[in-house]
């Protein structure tokens, strides 16, 4: 850290402003600092080099969020809801297609994209 604080001493404001810049920690938004944190994962490789990452720890740390998987329990919810509806409606699939298309047209109706 002091060697980082002598070198801010000795550079210009462009310098510095270039610094700024390219230091991964200074574009990371607070929420994926929270979420580092909430992984109890140390953001300390932000400050280094890529070539320095392998040796970190904080690092190491987020290397183990690789295997977690990933759940989009929204769709999965809304896909169950739908086929319960579409179910407790009609069991002829035919009519099952129609119902589901008048429900999304009217949803396009409701909610035109800009």
């Amino acid at each position: 850290m002091k060697t980082e604080q002598k070198l801010d001493c000795k550079m210009g404001p462009k310098e510095k402003m270039e610094r700024k810049i390219t230091s991964l920690s200074n574009l990371a938004s607070s929420a994926f600092l929270r979420f580092l944190k909430s992984l109890r994962i140390k953001g300390t490789f932000l400050d280094l080099s890529t070539e320095q990452w392998e040796q970190n720890e904080g690092f190491q740390e987020g290397r183990k969020i690789e295997k977690l998987k990933g759940v989009n329990d929204e769709v999965e919810r809304g896909v169950a809801m739908i086929s319960t509806f579409s179910y407790s409606l009609t069991r002829d699939e035919d009519t099952k297609q129609v119902l589901l298309q008048v429900v999304v047209e009217h949803h396009r109706c409701l909610h035109p994209l800009k």
